[in-house]
Order: structure tokens, then C-alpha cells, then sequence
């Protein structure tokens, strides 16, 4: 997922990202739906553009602090900012 053409599938989750994180293949450009398999926080599930990992940050196995913004229904930035 690392150019702007590649979205993720319908149904992707927050799964789908940590698969990814434990084969280190999350990367700045990516494109990541976050739902509440990623935090309880996503009731409604958000789309993603990764800026960053945050290699620096612990969390749990199998997890990864990521620095990203939300992209809108047209696939440009959201205008809330960005989440981290």
C-alpha cells in the first residue's frame, strides 16, 4: 500500500494493519482503514493516510503507533488533522 492508487478492500480492519506491522510493511504513503478491531474508538470506521511509524512508541505485540491523517470520501486530507 505504499502510493495513493491503492486502497484498502472493503471490510479491511485494524487486523489488516497489524498483519502488516508485524511484517514491517507499514510505510509512510500507506492507505489504512482503522475499525474497531484497530480501538474501540472507531465506531465508525476511518480511512488513513500513513505519514510515519512510530518505532519509538511501545505498545503491545503485534501493534504499532502510527502518525497518519484522514482522508475524506474523495481520497484527499480531511480538514480535522491528523491522529496519531
Amino acid at each position: 500500500m505504499s502510493d495513493a492508487r491503492r486502497r484498502p478492500a472493503p471490510g479491511a480492519a485494524g487486523r489488516d494493519a497489524q498483519a502488516q506491522a508485524q511484517a514491517g510493511t507499514i510505510r509512510s504513503g500507506d492507505v489504512l482503514r482503522l475499525t474497531r478491531d484497530a480501538s474501540p474508538q472507531f465506531v465508525r470506521p476511518i480511512t488513513v493516510r500513513v505519514i510515519r511509524v512510530l518505532a519509538e512508541r511501545h505498545t503491545y505485540h503485534g501493534w504499532v503507533w502510527i502518525e497518519c491523517y484522514e482522508l475524506g470520501a474523495t481520497g484527499t486530507r480531511w480538514p480535522a488533522g491528523s491522529c496519531t
